[in-house]
This record gives C-alpha cells, sequence and structure tokens, in this order.
C-alpha cells in the first residue's frame, strides 16, 4: 500500500518558519491574519530590492524571488534539466529533439517544418487576420508598437539589437555555437542557407530568385508606391533621419567613425583599409564573374553591357550614364583633376584620372622598375595627329617605359566609348612616330576591362 503524502498546512507558522529559515524579510505582518495556500504572500526578493508578490504555495514551491528573478531561475532549472536528458541547454539544440519535431511535422503535415507547410502558412494569415487585421503580425501598428515598448522596457531601446548587451550576447552565443561572432561567417551555416534555398527556390541566394524579387517588388509597390525601398522619399527621408540621429550625418559613409570602423575591418580581414585593395578579395571577385558570367569583369559580359544599356535609356534616354549632360558635366569636372602619385621610393609624381591604375598595374603586375617609367609631360613622347577634319592636335602620352620603347594610355571604359575614334587616331600617330603603343581601358573599381595593343 502506496504511503500517503503528508498535508502541507498552510498557516501563519509554516510561513515563519519558512522565511527564518531562508532569510526572507515580508512586506507586511501576517501573525494576525487568517492565510491559507492561495493567500498573496508579499516579501522583498532574495536577489534584489524588488518586490516578491506570490501565493503562498507558489512562494514555498519556487521561492520568494521577483518577477525577473523567477524568470530567470525558471531559465536556469531548465538548462539544468536539459543538460542532463539531452546534454544540451536548449531541447531545441538537441538532435535527437530536432529529428522528433522534423518526423512529426512530415506526418502531420509532409514538411519537415511547419513554416514549409501551405496549410499552416494560410493558417497563420487568417489568425493575425482575425486578430491584428494584417497577414503578418510585424504589419500591425499595435504589435510593432507593443515590441518597441518590451524592448524599452527590456534594454533601454526600440530595436533589441540597438542594445550593446543583446549584440554582445549575440556575439558570445555565435562564438560558442560556431566558433564565430555571426552565424553567417561560419561555413556550415552558410551552406546550409544556400541548401535550403535551392530547395525552395532553386538558387543558392534570395537576389537570384525571380519569385522572391517579384514578391519583393510586390510588397515594394504595396508599402511605398515603388518596385524599391530606396526608390521611395518617405524611406530616404527616414534612413537620413536615423543617420543624423545615430551618427550626425545623412549617410552613414559620410561618418568618420563609421568610415574608420570600415577600414579598421578591412585591415583586420585582409591587412588593407579598402577590399579592392586586397588580391584575396579582388580574385574572388574574378571568380565569381567568371562562374556566373564566364568573364573576369562583368562589363566584358556582352549580356550585362546591354542590359546596363537598356536600364540606362529607360532611365536617363542615353546608352551611357556620362552620355546624360547632369552626369557628363560632373564627371568632367572630377575626371581631369590633378592628384599626386607616390611611387614606392617617395617620388611624386602629379597625375590624373585612371592613370594611378595603370601605374599600380605595372609596378605590381609587371613589376617594372620606378625609374624605368616616365610620367611627367615633358618627358613622355610627343606627337602630332590629324582628326577626321584635317585639324592637327599635339597628343602626350600618359606614361613612356624608356627601357622597351612603350607608350600606354590609361582611359575609364566612359572615356573609351564617347570618342573611340581619337583614341585610335593618336595610338596610330604614336606607332608611326616609331613606338609600341597600347590603350588600357579601366572600370570604375580599377579593374582592367581591355587592352587595345
Amino acid at each position: 500500500m502506496s504511503e500517503r503524502k503528508t498535508k502541507v498546512r498552510y498557516n501563519y507558522d509554516l510561513l515563519k518558519k519558512y522565511c527564518d529559515e531562508n532569510g526572507i524579510d515580508l512586506k507586511k505582518d501576517y501573525s494576525n491574519e487568517s492565510i491559507n495556500r492561495d493567500t498573496t504572500i508579499e516579501a522583498k526578493c532574495l536577489n534584489c530590492d524588488d518586490t516578491c508578490s506570490k501565493g503562498f504555495r507558489l512562494f514555498i514551491k519556487v521561492g520568494c524571488y521577483c518577477e525577473i528573478h523567477t524568470k530567470e531561475n525558471k531559465q536556469q532549472k531548465s538548462k539544468a534539466t536539459n543538460l542532463e536528458k539531452y546534454g544540451v541547454e536548449y531541447a531545441l539544440q538537441s538532435k535527437e529533439t530536432k529529428d522528433k519535431i522534423k518526423a512529426t511535422c512530415l506526418k502531420n503535415f509532409g514538411v519537415e517544418n511547419p513554416s514549409q507547410s501551405k496549410e499552416v502558412r494560410e493558417k497563420a494569415k487568417a489568425t493575425n487576420l482575425e486578430r491584428f487585421g494584417v497577414e503578418n503580425p510585424s504589419q500591425s501598428k499595435e504589435v510593432r508598437e507593443k515590441a518597441k515598448a518590451t524592448c524599452l522596457k527590456n534594454f533601454g531601446v526600440e530595436y533589441s539589437l540597438q542594445s550593446k548587451e543583446v549584440r554582445e550576447k549575440s556575439k558570445l552565443t555565435c562564438l560558442e555555437r560556431f566558433g564565430v561572432e555571426c552565424s553567417s561567417q561560419n561555413k556550415e551555416v552558410r551552406d546550409k542557407q544556400k541548401a535550403t534555398m535551392l530547395e525552395r527556390f532553386g538558387v543558392e541566394y534570395p537576389s537570384q530568385s525571380k519569385e522572391l524579387i517579384e514578391k519583393a517588388k510586390a510588397t515594394c509597390l504595396k508599402n511605398f508606391g515603388v518596385e524599391y525601398a530606396s526608390q521611395s522619399k518617405e524611406v530616404r527621408d527616414k534612413q537620413k533621419a536615423t543617420c543624423l540621429k545615430n551618427f550626425g550625418v545623412e549617410y552613414a559613409s559620410q561618418s568618420k567613425e563609421t568610415k574608420d570602423k570600415i577600414k579598421a575591418t578591412c585591415l583586420k580581414k585582409y591587412g588593407c583599409e579598402n577590399p579592392s585593395q586586397s588580391k584575396e578579395v579582388k580574385d574572388k571577385i574574378k571568380a565569381t564573374n567568371l562562374e556566373r558570367f564566364g568573364v573576369e569583369y562583368s562589363m566584358q559580359n556582352e549580356e550585362i553591357r546591354e542590359k546596363s544599356k537598356v536600364t540606362c535609356l529607360e532611365k536617363y534616354g542615353v546608352e551611357h550614364p556620362l552620355q546624360y549632360t547632369e552626369f557628363s558635366e560632373k564627371a568632367s569636372k572630377n575626371a581631369y583633376k590633378a592628384y599626386d602619385y607616390t611611387f614606392p621610393s617617395g617620388r611624386i609624381e602629379r597625375i590624373q584620372g585612371y592613370e594611378k591604375y595603370m601605374l599600380n598595374d605595372l609596378l605590381e603586375k609587371e613589376q617594372v622598375q620606378e625609374d624605368d617609367i616616365v610620367v611627367n609631360r615633358s618627358d613622355v613622347p610627343c606627337v602630332w595627329y590629324e582628326d577626321l577634319n584635317g585639324k592637327q592636335h599635339r597628343y602626350f602620352v600618359d606614361c613612356f617605359i624608356k627601357s622597351q620603347n612603350r607608350c600606354i594610355e590609361a582611359k575609364s571604359t566612359w572615356t573609351a566609348s564617347i570618342n573611340p575614334d581619337i583614341i585610335i587616331m593618336k595610338q596610330e600617330a604614336l606607332k608611326d612616330a616609331g613606338y609600341e603603343c597600347e590603350i588600357w581601358i579601366y572600370d570604375a573599381d580599377g579593374e582592367i576591362v581591355e587592352k587595345i595593343e
């Protein structure tokens, strides 16, 4: 015969004994009150100065703790139980639990995750429409305001990621789980994301999916009346206001703090201040372009060039941005500004335009000795050429390599597209004068896209 449990008498004697044994300070005198298991007991929290207010039975069962510390204790107890049962702090970290959840979902909905089920998603939308008048809780102003209020109460900010404490905790969790500060830095996580995208949409990245792109456009049209959020004046003004509030400037890139942080990150990751200065980054870009477009530089791809022309025609009525008057004037003002170029030895020369990219390539890629390179106008070869109207023009080449009797002219893709005939005339004039001559054409990132020899 099983033993009967001893009946607990919830009276003042039990309360006094429990408080004396645990060093609890009651907020009021209960000695002259008739109390039972449901009587609310008020006392000072054992972990802080806040008040613990609980029914007598719960007071004895979970301890004299305020709402916050009761929640913390519950979490710690849950972690300890999970560690004992599954070897992890949270049940969802356990492979056994995750596999069990997947099996249940497969049985009930035919998918591994409830969110993959159209039935579940439609039901969730219906519930949200019924409760909040929107398909997604985040679309509800009431829900968003409530979320902000909770964040302000808990962290002193409107959004959790504005809290340094939350960000640091997030980093620690990622370091503990994946060995990196951000989950997207982990190859396993990235590969899993790609696999999920391939399974759902047939592409590795959301931006490659026509379905997702069209869905994003539809959402933007519905919310802002434009296909892309950045096309909305309201969104742009809001971004500016946020930047002014956070950094004192309209654009994050105008902030010295942001620029210094970017430089520091680049120095830490790549050993240089700008990603485009890193050989590793440049090689990775080339590899990506080769994989996607079959060329090292995107502008070498005919399809992309044609797409660029179509976009420009649609936006500005011309095939190239710099054929548009406003952009052309701005480019002209900047294109011919002279600036100092410092050679490895400390020698300084005044150059302009894209000549710096040419000099970098000569020194780094071709390993040309700097004293073999001439850029000063008074020292480079000078020739005359005749234009299509029969007019004579004097021409100074950008660079001359003495030992090779070789001239090099550096051009941007735009400059090269404006007057290609003139460029060829200049090149022919130099060749007729007995020099080797090459035209190097660069894109805006300083990458060479074409050589005319």
